[in-house]
């Protein structure tokens, strides 16, 4: 009998161990998407303040290379379909709720 309740109490802190170890993942996660909503968000907000020609000259200063204004148009609108997915993906998935949710 004694054995067995050692077996159990053995199990029970290696399960502990287990969800200790998920819930940090999962709010690793969640900080990690949180800094990449914030971080793709700030950067769009300064690119669409800045404007089409601005963001050519910006282009054109750090990379040294002559854009097209269709292609900054592109890629401001990549960009923006990256912020609507993160933001989805963290709605559907709730990642922050799977940090407390119990199996």
């Amino acid at each position: 009998m004694i054995e067995r309740l050692s077996k159990y109490n053995e199990n029970c802190i290696l399960l502990k161990q287990i969800q200790s170890n998920r819930a940090l993942f999962y709010k690793r996660l969640n900080n990690i998407q949180n800094f990449i909503t914030v971080f793709v968000s700030a950067f769009l907000t300064f690119i669409g303040f800045s404007g089409n020609d601005r963001t050519q000259a910006y282009v054109k200063l750090l990379f040294k290379i002559e854009p097209n204004i269709d292609d900054i148009s592109m890629i401001f609108n990549i960009l923006l379909f990256l912020l609507f997915f993160i933001g989805i993906v963290h709605l559907v998935f709730h990642v922050g709720s799977k940090e407390t949710e119990e199996s």
